[in-house]
C-alpha cells in the first residue's frame, strides 16, 4: 500500500502528458487501478483526481521506461497543468505521477522463467550384439509329463522350462499333429527366437520321449539332427533359424515297443513319459584342459628316461613305497615345486643299476623335505586307503644296473599318505580326483550310518579309476604345494558332505583349527541351519566335551561362532552360552 507521503509526492511532480501513440493505445494489464483509486480515497483525495488518476494508469504502457515524456501529448485525452506541491481540488497529478503511482501499485513482473535444464540423457540399455557358444558345449535337459497318448480329443500343452542355463524362452509343448489322413502326437522343445547358429555352428542335437515306470524306461521314439548350426535356419529364410525341434509319435512308435516288451508297455493305461533332450557341439579346437596338459608336459618326449623325480614313502608300507614324476611336469604344475626342485631342499641321487625289483626292507629314510608335512596328517587321513591298496599289490621299488647311470632328485615323504599324494598327482595331469567319506559320517562315529569308511572306501575302489582319498589330507597337501583349484573342490565336497549331525563334530576337528577357509564352510552350515544342529546329538556331545575342558583350541572357534550368532539374539541361545562359558574361563 502507498503512504499519505508518497502519493503527495507523486502528486507534486512536474506534469507532462503520458506516453506516445504506442503508448495511449496500449492497456497495462497489471496494474489493479482499484487499488489506486481505494489508495487515494483513503488518504483524501478527490473523487474526480481519483478518477483521473485510475483512467490515466489504465492507458499507461506495459513498459514504463521505454516512452520518453514530454510537455504536450496531442494525442493524449487528458491535459494537464502544473501542480503545486500540495494538490488542489482542481489540479490534476501529473503523467509521471501517473506512471509512477502505476509502478508502485502495480504487481512486480514475474521473474525470468529459468532456462531449461537439458534433457536427461537416454538410459543405457544393455543390447547383445553376438552370442556363440564355444569349447565343445554339451547341454541335455529333462521333462517328465502326464500324458494319454491314445487318446483322440487332445488339447495343446505348453510347460514353461524355467531356470535353463542357455539364452532363450524355454518351453516343452505337446500338441496333435495331422499327416497323412492320420492323427498323432508331437512334442516340442522350444527355444524361441535366436540368430541363427546361436549355440554352435557344428551341432548334433538329440531328442527322445521314453515310457518311465518305477522299474524301466523304454524308448518310445527319437530323433536326431547332425552337423548343423543350432538352431538351424528355416528352409523359407536362411537368415531366420527354428525356433526349436519337433519330435513326433507315431502310431508305429507305440505299437512297436508294446510289442517289444510283450505288452508290459500298455499305451491306454501308461501315463508317465519322459521327454530328454540333448544338445551337444563338437569340438572345433583343443579345450584349455589339453592346453594345459600339453604345458605342463611338453618336454616329455625330450628325455629317455623322463622321470626324474622320486617321491619315497618309507611308511606308506613294509619296506616303502615310492612314486615317480618330471621335474618338467611339478614346476608347470606347481610353483611350489618349481622352488623345490631348483633348490637344494632335494636328495640327488645316481644310480648305475637297473633292475625292478619287490623290497621287503626298508632303506635308510632321508631328512624330512618341505614338501613333506610338520605333522602327522588329520584323523581323515589316508592311511587306511593305504593298508587297501598295498592289500592288493605289493611295492615295486625300482633299482637300476647297466652302463646308462640315472640320475634323479628324491624327496622323502614321511607324514602324508602315499595314496593323497599319488591322488593330488594323478590331479595335476587329468583334473580328476575321488573324494572319500568323512569319518565322522561313517560307523562308528555315526551311529545312524549304514557302513564304515573301510566299506565305502572297498565300495569306491569298484568304481572308480583312481582311489578315493580324504578331503581333509588334499585339502593341506593342496594348501602346501599351492595349487589353485584343487582346494575349491575339497571345499566344495565337504559342503556337500555336512549335516546337522556331524557339523559339530567337523567344527573341533584338526583341519577345523588350522585352516580358516575350512572352518568357514562348517560356520556357514551351523549358522544357516542352527535350530537343527542345536537339537542334534552331536552338539550335545560337544557341549559335554567343552564344558569338560575336553577340545583343545575351542575357545577361539567357538568365540567366531558367538560373533555370527550375536545379532540373531534368540535363535543360537546355546551357542553363545557356551561361548560365554569359555570366555569366562
Amino acid at each position: 500500500m502507498l503512504s499519505s507521503a508518497s502519493f503527495a509526492t507523486l502528486a507534486s511532480r512536474d506534469e507532462c502528458p503520458v506516453g506516445s501513440r504506442s503508448t495511449r493505445s496500449a492497456t497495462f494489464s497489471s496494474l489493479d487501478w482499484r487499488t489506486v483509486v481505494l489508495q487515494g480515497r483513503r488518504l483524501g483525495v478527490k473523487a474526480d483526481w481519483r478518477r483521473r488518476v485510475a483512467v490515466s494508469a489504465t492507458f499507461a504502457h506495459a513498459d514504463l521506461t521505454a516512452a520518453p515524456l514530454s510537455a504536450r501529448d496531442p494525442l493524449n485525452f487528458v491535459s494537464f497543468t502544473s501542480s503545486s506541491s500540495s494538490p488542489p481540488s482542481s489540479s490534476l497529478p501529473s503523467a509521471r505521477s501517473v506512471l509512477q503511482l502505476a509502478r508502485m501499485a502495480a504487481p512486480a513482473p514475474p521473474a525470468p522463467a529459468p532456462a531449461a535444464a537439458p534433457a536427461p540423457a537416454p538410459p543405457c540399455v544393455p543390447k547383445v550384439v553376438q552370442h556363440q557358444v564355444n569349447e565343445g558345449l554339451s547341454f541335455s535337459l529333462t521333462c517328465d509329463l502326464e500324458l494319454d497318448i491314445t487318446a483322440t480329443t487332445f488339447e495343446e500343452v505348453t510347460l514353461p522350462l524355467k531356470g535353463v542355463a542357455l539364452i532363450g524362452d524355454w518351453t516343452c509343448r505337446v500338441d496333435r499333429q495331422e499327416e497323412g489322413g492320420k492323427s498323432e502326437k508331437a512334442v516340442h522343445i522350444q527355444h524361441g527366437d535366436l540368430d541363427v547358429g546361436a549355440f554352435g555352428k557344428d551341432v548334433d542335437v538329440m531328442m527322445k520321449v521314453l515310457a518311465v515306470t518305477p522299474d524301466d524306461r523304454w524308448l518310445l521314439s527319437s530323433a536326431h539332427w547332425r552337423h548343423c548350426p543350432a538352431p538351424n535356419a528355416s528352409e523359407d529364410d536362411p537368415f531366420v533359424a527354428y525356433t526349436g525341434y519337433q519330435l513326433d509319435i507315431r502310431q508305429d512308435d507305440i505299437d512297436d515297443l508294446r510289442s517289444m516288451t510283450d505288452g508290459d508297455f500298455d499305451p491306454a493305461s501308461h501315463r508317465r513319459y519322459r521327454v530328454h533332450f540333448q544338445l551337444a557341439q563338437r569340438k572345433t579346437t583343443p579345450t584349455p584342459e589339453a592346453k594345459e596338459l600339453m604345458y605342463r608336459m611338453r618336454d616329455l618326449d625330450l628325455s629317455p628316461t623322463p622321470y626324474d623325480v622320486r617321491f619315497f614313502f618309507p611308511n606308506a608300507c613294509d619296506g616303502g613305497a615310492e612314486l615317480w614324476s618330471e621335474t618338467g611336469f611339478l614346476s608347470g604344475a606347481s610353483y611350489y615345486f618349481d622352488c623345490l626342485l631348483s633348490s637344494g631342499f632335494c636328495e640327488t641321487v645316481t644310480h648305475s643299476k637297473k633292475r625292478p625289483r619287490t623290497r621287503k626292507s626298508a632303506p635308510a629314510a632321508t631328512s624330512q623335505t618341505p614338501a613333506d608335512a610338520d605333522a602327522k596328517d588329520f584323523d581323515d587321513s589316508d592311511d587306511e586307503t593305504d593298508e587297501l591298496y598295498f592289500e592288493r599289490r605289493s611295492s615295486v621299488l625300482h633299482e637300476h644296473e647297466g652302463d646308462c647311470p640315472l640320475e634323479y632328485k628324491q624327496v622323502t615323504i614321511t607324514k602324508t599318505a602315499f595314496s593323497t599324494y599319488r591322488a593330488v598327482l594323478g590331479f595335476m595331469r587329468t583334473g580328476y580326483i575321488v573324494f572319500a567319506p568323512l569319518t565322522s559320517a561313517c560307523k562308528p562315529s555315526n551311529p545312524s550310518a549304514s557302513r564304515t569308511r573301510r566299506e565305502h572306501l572297498l565300495n569306491l575302489r569298484r568304481k572308480t579309476p583312481t582311489s578315493a582319498v580324504s578331503p581333509k589330507s588334499v585339502f593341506r597337501l593342496a594348501h602346501l604345494i599351492e595349487l589353485d583349484d584343487l582346494p575349491d573342490l575339497c571345499l566344495a565336497d565337504l559342503r556337500r558332505q555336512l549335516t546337522v549331525e556331524i557339523a559339530p563334530v567337523e567344527l573341533v576337528d584338526d583341519a577345523s583349527i588350522c585352516f580358516d577357509a575350512w572352518r568357514e564352510v562348517i560356520i556357514d552350515f551351523i549358522f544357516e541351519n542352527c535350530e537343527a544342529v542345536e537339537e542334534s546329538q552331536g552338539w550335545k556331545d560337544l557341549q559335554g566335551k567343552i564344558r569338560r575342558d575336553e577340545v583343545p583350541g575351542a575357545a577361539p572357534i567357538m568365540l567366531e561362532l558367538m560373533s555370527r550368532f550375536t545379532p540373531k539374539k534368540a535363535k543360537g541361545a546355546s551357542f553363545v552360552h557356551i561361548c560365554l562359558c569359555l570366555n569366562a574361563r
